[in-house]
């Protein structure tokens, strides 16, 4: 039989009038009351963790905004001499890069509130830390290794990292396998439906399938997949993409992202963008490799086009004016290798107009449409030297009903590994490994913080 204890705490019928609605302690009220409800809950919390079955444990209390690790009336009795097996520290955070936490558990002499606890007593105790947002994880993870014991000595002592969507995403796969009760089966549906309307960041991002037309939680389903697929943990600004320059040194190009663009799934890559790419796609017929890719596939799902551009030293996207060329692939390569090279760099503004931009249009890398910008981009270039740059854009595309159903069978982070390996093969770079450590190559800005009081 399940032990429970009355906790005023856990009582879905007393709100926290006093929070407002994505407060992180009402997710984490509302998390308590299944990790009590549903024993099948609890157990992919000791999966996540790395601890037994329940079935090897014995029955569990189930405590909220506690002060102690242990009962206290127990701690009172034994004189602060209590005994215990594992105690596991658990940090329950929103998707954010890996940071440090101590393994091992210190003992501090400071008071503090948990807001959750499990006791399968005598052999485990875990305690819950819970953050909702990134900047306040990042500010107090450091407390989960720093717990005041009381006096109570165990036989271990460690630190978890819990991820809020892996958690979550583990009781919405109970619901799909059919495996709760119809009152349990209820009361995550209510969870689910809960989180999503006021910690929607937070939500299990699973599938194409799952995120649905939400752009928000379509966003980080693209994050999860090109980390899953490259193992590089991606930029956080502007269109998700990840740095193949800096985790693997690609001489060629800098960068691959993924976007869903007209209901298709669309991984991109733009070789030649800079100087220095230029040179290593144009030299040893890089570049002509690449056109290699529309031989092989009679789907239309690569792409290989001219995209000539002008821009500046460390010129946003919203500056540079991307050409529009109608030469045949084929043909823009051979022109580049060929005498127009000598155009590629720098030219002075004063140029630009007399010279540089007749050039272009009569070798057809642009068209009189591109007029308008030119303009803009002047204006924005000011004393700079404006820079030509031969590069090429190449894109591999999924009709989304294809997307989706490679993502729900597993099979989509390895359709997009092979299709970077494939450009990255032809421009003989280095290829990504069949299995990479995630790696940050930039560590995200902090976000603006929710309401939330520290927990310990």
């Amino acid at each position: 039989m399940e032990s429970t204890t009355l906790n005023p705490h856990l009582n879905v019928f007393e709100p926290y009038l006093e929070l407002s609605r994505g407060h992180e302690d009402q997710l984490t009220r509302a998390a308590m009351i299944v990790l009590r409800l549903v024993p099948l809950a609890r157990e992919t919390l000791l999966q996540a963790i790395g601890e037994p079955s329940q079935s090897q444990l014995p029955d569990c209390i189930v405590d909220m905004q506690a002060t102690n690790i242990v009962d206290p009336s127990e701690e009172n009795l034994a004189g602060g001499e209590v005994q215990r097996g594992r105690l596991v520290s658990v940090f329950l955070t929103p998707d954010i890069e890996p940071f440090e936490i101590a393994e091992e558990i210190t003992d501090i002499d400071r008071a503090q509130r948990f807001d959750g606890v499990l006791r399968f007593d005598p052999d485990l105790v875990v305690v819950l830390e819970s953050k909702v947002c990134r900047r306040w994880a990042r500010r107090n993870g450091h407390r989960v290794a720093e717990l005041n014991l009381a006096g109570t000595h165990f036989a271990e002592r460690r630190t978890s990292v819990l991820r809020w969507h892996d958690l979550l995403e583990s009781w919405w796969r109970l619901v799909e396998l059919g495996v709760l009760g119809p009152a349990e089966q209820a009361i995550i549906q209510d969870v689910l439906s809960y989180a999503h309307q006021d910690f929607g960041h937070l939500l299990p991002f699973g599938t194409l399938r799952r995120v649905g037309s939400d752009p928000v939680r379509r966003k980080w389903r693209l994050r999860s997949l090109l980390r899953e697929a490259t193992g590089i943990v991606p930029e956080r600004a502007g269109l998700v993409h990840v740095r193949l320059d800096v985790a693997l040194g690609v001489a060629s190009l800098q960068r691959a992202a993924l976007d869903i663009e007209e209901e298709r799934l669309t991984l991109h890559l733009w070789p030649g963008e800079l100087k220095a790419q230029a040179e290593h796609l144009y030299a040893g017929g890089h570049a002509e490799n690449l056109c290699e890719l529309l031989d092989e596939d009679g789907r239309g799902a690569w792409q290989v086009k001219p995209q000539p551009l002008l821009g500046f030293r460390n010129a946003p996207v919203r500056t540079r004016v991307y050409l529009t060329c109608g030469l045949d692939p084929a043909e823009y390569v051979r022109r580049w290798q060929g005498e127009d090279w000598k155009q590629v760099g720098a030219h002075h503004r004063n140029k630009i107009r007399g010279e540089l931009w007749p050039w272009l249009l009569e070798r057809g890398y642009a068209s009189e449409h591109d007029a308008a910008r030119l303009d803009q981009f002047l204006h924005a270039l000011g004393r700079r030297f404006a820079h030509l740059r031969p590069s090429i854009h190449v894109s591999r595309s999924w009709d989304w009903n294809e997307a989706e159903r490679l993502d729900d069978e597993g099979l989509l982070p390895g359709e997009i590994h092979d299709a970077l390996n494939r450009v990255l093969g032809l421009l003989e770079e280095p290829q990504l490994p069949l299995t990479l450590q995630p790696v940050s190559t930039e560590s995200p800005p902090p976000l603006a913080a929710t309401s939330a009081r520290n927990s310990r």
